[in-house]
C-alpha cells in the first residue's frame, strides 16, 4: 500500500519542503526500492526535479531504519507549490506478524522554503498512520501474505581521502594534513597524487624528496613519497604522489585517521587568497589487496595578509596574553585577556588589539567595544574604544584600544588574572582558517604611577570549515540552505550568502557540491 505526503500552504509561497518521517520498522514500515533507497516519488506535476529521499540513520538496513528524510525541491524553477498539493508518496509494507491496530507516521523537523531562500517560520506537521486490519475470510485458499522485502543493498560509499587546509602568511612554513573516510569500508593502503601551485609548493626535505610524513600511529612504515612529474628538480614540480602502505602489516586504517602530513612554503610574492591543493588519481585497497572504489576532496592554502606573532617563551617582562578562540562561521566568540605579571606589580593597563574583517570585535549599542572589565580586580574606570578615532563599527574599525585602570585603587593586579573578554562574530562569509588577534602597544603602571616596561602575545580566531552546505552554520543543512546554494549557482545571489557550498573554494558553487549539500541534508553532517 502507499502513503502520500500533503502541503497546507497557509496561502504562503513555499517552493520546497524538508521533513522526517518515522515508523515502526518491527511491523509496518516504508519500502525499499530496488537501488535501496526509500521507495518513494515526488509529485512529476510539481517539477521539483531535484528532490531526494533517504533511510536515517545513515547506512542502516533492515528494521535498523527507523526514518526517512524527504527533501522535495528544484534547482531549476522557484514556481511555489499549489496548496492542497501532493508533495510526494511512499510505498510501505506491513510485516506478516503484524498486529491489527492503527501503527503512527510521526513526522518531525519540518521547514518550509520561499522562493527568496528564507525558512518560513513556524512550519509544522501533522501525523499519518496506517491502519492494519483483521483480514475477511474467504472460501478461497489462503495465500500466505509476502515477505516483507529487505530490498537491494545501494552500490558501497566510496572510499574518500580528504585533503586538509593550511594557513599562513607570505614566506612562512605550514603544514596541511590528508585524512581517510573510509565509511565503514576496510582500506590497508591508499595512492594519490596532489597537485600545488607555484606559489605554495610541498617542501623538499634534505634529500630532495616531498617534506610529507606518514602518521606513525596507522603503522603503514613503508609509504613513501615523490615528486612529480617524475624527474623534475626544485621549482618545476608542480605536484607529489602519497602510497600509504605496509609490507608487514595489512590491518585497516581507522576511519577518520589521519594518513600523512606535508609542509608547505608559502612564497614572498604569493596572493592573499586560497590557492588549491588539488587531489587526483585516487586509490584504495582493502587487506586482501582488492581495488576499491575511491575519490578524493581537495584541500587548500590559504594565505593571510598578517604574520601571527610568535608566542614569547619566558618573557622577561611582564605580559598582557590576548587569548583565542575556535568556531564555525556565522557564530559568535568570546576571547579573554590575561596579565601574565612575572613578578612586578602593576595597578593599571594598556593595550590595542588588532583583528581581521571577517573577524570584527562586536559593538554595544553606544558604539563601544563589546567588551567587559573582570570584575574581580575592580578596576572600575576601565574603558574601550575602537581605532581609528571616528572609525564606524563594522564599516573602517580595525582594532581597539583597551584602559584597565581604577581612580580609587592602585591595588597590584594578580598574576594569571583575566584583564577583560570581548565577544567577536565570525562573518557568514569568512573562509576557514586562522585569523590574527594581534595586540601592540602595552604599556603598564605600578601603584606608585611610575611607568612598567610590557610585552604582549597575539591571540587568535580559528574559523572551521563548515559541514557542506551549512550556510548559516547551525550544523545542519536544511531546505533553506539547499535553496539558498541554488541560487548562489545560478548567480541570482552573491556568493557571501553561502560559501559553505564551494568545497573546493574557487569561489564558485557547481552541481557537485549542492548533490553535496543534498547528501548532507538527508544523512546529516559528517
Amino acid at each position: 500500500m502507499s502513503v502520500a505526503a500533503t502541503l497546507n500552504t497557509g496561502g504562503l509561497p513555499v517552493v520546497g519542503t524538508q521533513n522526517d518521517i518515522t515508523f515502526d520498522a518491527s511491523n509496518v514500515r516504508i519500502a525499499v526500492s530496488a537501488s535501496g533507497k526509500p521507495d518513494c516519488t515526488v509529485n512529476a506535476s510539481l517539477h521539483k526535479n531535484a528532490s531526494a529521499f533517504a533511510f536515517n540513520p545513515l547506512g542502516c538496513s533492515g528494521v535498523a531504519c527507523a526514518s526517512v528524510r524527504a527533501i522535495v525541491f528544484s534547482v531549476e524553477s522557484s514556481d511555489p507549490i499549489p496548496d492542497g498539493s501532493t508533495l510526494y508518496t511512499c510505498k510501505v509494507d506491513i510485516s506478516a506478524g503484524a498486529m491489527p491496530k492503527r501503527y503512527p507516521l510521526a513526522i518531525a523537523n519540518v521547514v518550509l522554503s520561499d522562493p527568496a531562500g528564507k525558512i518560513i517560520s513556524n512550519s509544522t506537521g501533522v501525523a499519518g498512520g496506517i491502519v492494519v486490519t483483521v483480514p475477511s475470510p474467504t472460501a478461497t485458499q489462503t495465500r500466505a501474505p509476502p515477505a516483507t522485502p529487505t530490498g537491494t543493498p545501494g552500490p558501497p560509499l566510496r572510499v574518500v581521502l580528504e585533503v586538509g587546509t593550511a594557513a599562513g602568511s607570505r614566506l612562512q612554513q605550514v603544514s596541511f594534513g590528508v585524512t581517510l573516510r573510509n565509511n565503514g569500508t576496510a582500506v590497508a593502503g591508499t595512492q594519490n597524487d596532489i597537485t600545488f601551485d607555484a606559489t605554495t609548493p610541498i617542501a623538499a626535505n634534505a634529500s630532495g624528496e616531498p617534506d610529507c610524513s606518514v602518521n606513525p600511529a596507522i603503522n603503514k612504515p613503508a609509504s613513501a613519497f615523490a615528486f612529480r612529474p617524475v624527474g623534475c628538480s626544485a621549482g618545476a614540480c608542480t605536484g607529489i604522489r602519497a602510497v600509504i602502505f605496509s609490507t608487514s602489516d595489512s590491518g585497516s586504517i581507522p576511519d577518520f585517521a589521519l594518513l600523512y602530513s606535508c609542509r608547505v612554503n608559502i612564497a614572498g610574492n604569493a596572493p592573499f587568497t586560497t590557492v588549491p591543493l588539488t587531489i587526483s588519481d585516487v586509490y584504495a585497497s582493502n587487506p586482501t589487496g582488492q581495488l576499491l572504489a575511491a575519490a578524493g576532496k581537495n584541500g587548500k592554502v590559504l594565505v593571510t595578509s598578517v604574520a601571527p606573532s610568535p608566542t614569547p617563551t619566558s618573557p622577561p617582562r611582564p605580559a598582557f596574553v590576548v587569548g583565542s578562540a575556535t568556531d564555525l562561521p556565522n557564530h559568535r566568540v568570546e576571547f579573554t585577556t590575561s596579565l601574565r605579571s612575572m613578578g612586578a606589580m602593576l595597578a593599571g593597563a594598556q593595550i590595542d588589539i588588532s583583528f581581521a574583517p571577517a573577524t570584527q570585535i562586536d559593538a554595544n549599542g553606544d558604539g563601544s567595544p563589546e567588551c567587559t572589565v573582570n570584575a574581580n580586580i575592580d578596576k572600575t574606570a576601565s574603558s574601550f574604544r575602537f581605532q581609528p578615532a571616528h572609525c564606524t563599527p563594522g564599516t573602517d574599525c580595525d582594532s581597539i584600544r583597551a584602559i584597565i585602570v581604577a581612580f580609587d585603587n592602585v591595588d597590584p593586579i594578580p598574576d594569571g588574572a583575566t584583564l577583560f573578554t570581548c565577544a567577536a562574530t565570525i562573518e557568514r562569509s569568512a573562509l576557514p582558517g586562522t585569523y590574527p588577534l594581534r595586540c601592540s602597544g602595552p604599556a603598564g603602571s605600578d601603584p606608585a604611577a611610575h611607568s612598567v616596561s610590557t610585552a604582549c602575545t597575539s591571540g587568535t580566531i580559528t574559523v572551521l570549515q563548515p559541514c557542506p552546505g551549512d550556510c548559516d552554520g547551525s550544523g545542519e543543512v536544511t531546505i533553506e540552505d539547499l535553496l539558498l546554494g541554488v541560487n548562489v549557482a545560478q548567480d541570482t545571489l552573491p556568493y557571501a550568502q553561502c560559501p559553505a557550498f564551494d568545497t573546493d573554494a574557487n569561489g564558485d558553487v557547481t552541481i557537485d557540491e549542492l548533490l553535496e549539500g543534498v547528501l548532507n541534508s538527508l544523512h546529516g553532517c559528517p
